[in-house]
């Protein structure tokens, strides 16, 4: 679900907004911590740039998707514009997109930039339950927009119920953003790729998320400490 620069596809919302707007139901205690902590990811390959979203877990880490480096041979140009700046990078930590789609960034040097002062991502003790309401936040689009947890991406999970999508298609270059809980403003899951399923009545559109398990799963493999 990356963004190429030469072209970009739009899928919509079903039942919610994507642009950042005065809905006082979309509002949250951390709003402007947030939209601070989102960076977009370029992935520059000659005349061809792939974009996606990462968010800062700490003042030295971004969290970002794995598979925005689909089909990327070697010898690109690595870069996150945060703030308005453009900062070289490179990759920490990744996996394969078709085991876990995530992937670590670090700024070079990482000590050129820094998260808001103070920042530190606080993870989610618990999973997404199945049309729980959250947060998507977007540094390829710089905006934090609303949806909520699909009931058609149940699993179960240690004896309890949990969802791994959001309802509706995003835009192109969303990827990679990451996804809060409303009701706890922690972060639930990274914004994976997108699906489509049928039933007997209409099309069935979500968008996979990696929950938070596998990231807490990710981060301890790799040592990565926020």
């Amino acid at each position: 679900m990356k963004n190429t620069a030469i072209f970009c596809t739009i899928f919509t919302l079903s039942g919610c907004t994507f642009s950042t707007h005065n809905d006082s139901n979309l509002t949250f205690e951390g709003t402007s911590d947030l939209s601070n902590a989102i960076v977009r990811v370029d992935i520059q390959e000659g005349n061809v740039t792939s974009s996606g979203s990462g968010t800062w877990l700490n003042d030295k880490y971004i969290i970002t998707a794995a598979h925005l480096w689909n089909g990327v041979k070697p010898g690109y140009k690595l870069t996150v514009r945060y703030l308005s700046h453009v900062y070289p990078a490179k990759i920490y930590a990744i996996e394969n997109p078709s085991n876990l789609d995530l992937a670590v960034l670090v700024v070079e040097p990482n000590n050129i930039i820094k998260s808001p002062e103070g920042w530190r991502v606080k993870l989610c003790d618990s999973m997404l339950s199945p049309a729980e309401p959250v947060w998507v936040a977007s540094g390829m689009y710089n905006s934090i927009s609303g949806s909520y947890a699909s009931p058609d991406s149940i699993f179960l999970y240690k004896g309890r119920t949990g969802s791994h999508g959001l309802t509706g298609y995003y835009k192109e270059g969303v990827s990679g953003s990451s996804v809060f809980m409303r009701s706890e403003n922690c972060m639930a899951g990274i914004v994976s790729m997108k699906d489509k399923s049928f039933d007997m009545i209409s099309d069935v559109y979500k968008t996979d998320i990696v929950t938070v398990d596998m990231i807490r799963k990710f981060l301890h493999e790799n040592k990565i400490i926020i």
